[in-house]
């Protein structure tokens, strides 16, 4: 007798794909306008002042001679400072680590095309 084939195997199912990650919110000009302002106040404060210049005379000194790893250093350093300081200003519209850069680029290119009136003609 001859031998039956195996029966096909059927596809193995496809895990589902991750669900993308949420878009960041997209700030109005006075929600930029509001986080300038929280932000401008909190940065007065003496120690932030004070541990700001320690970090970047720090990056100085680690990179005297070179300028983009200056760079990456006051980034991977100051980033974290300014969630730890500015965070709950932050978080409360919305932003989050993983989305801050977004909304700092969003409230720069509100401020260069003038909508604050801060380089308009």
């Amino acid at each position: 007798m001859a031998e039956e084939p195996a029966p096909a195997e059927a596809p193995a199912a496809e895990a589902p794909a991750p669900a993308a990650p949420a878009a960041p919110p997209q700030l109005t000009k006075a929600q930029a306008a509001e986080i300038l302002d929280k932000v401008i106040e909190e940065a007065k404060n003496e120690e932030l002042v004070k541990e700001v210049k320690a970090i970047l005379e720090d990056v100085k000194k680690t990179h005297p001679d070179d300028p983009m790893a200056q760079q990456m250093q006051k980034m991977q350093r100051l980033m974290p400072l300014a969630m730890q300081k500015f965070g709950p200003v932050i978080k409360s519209y919305g932003f989050d680590e993983s989305t801050l850069m977004v909304g700092m680029m969003q409230i720069q290119m509100m401020s260069m095309v003038g909508l604050f009136g801060v380089f308009s003609c």
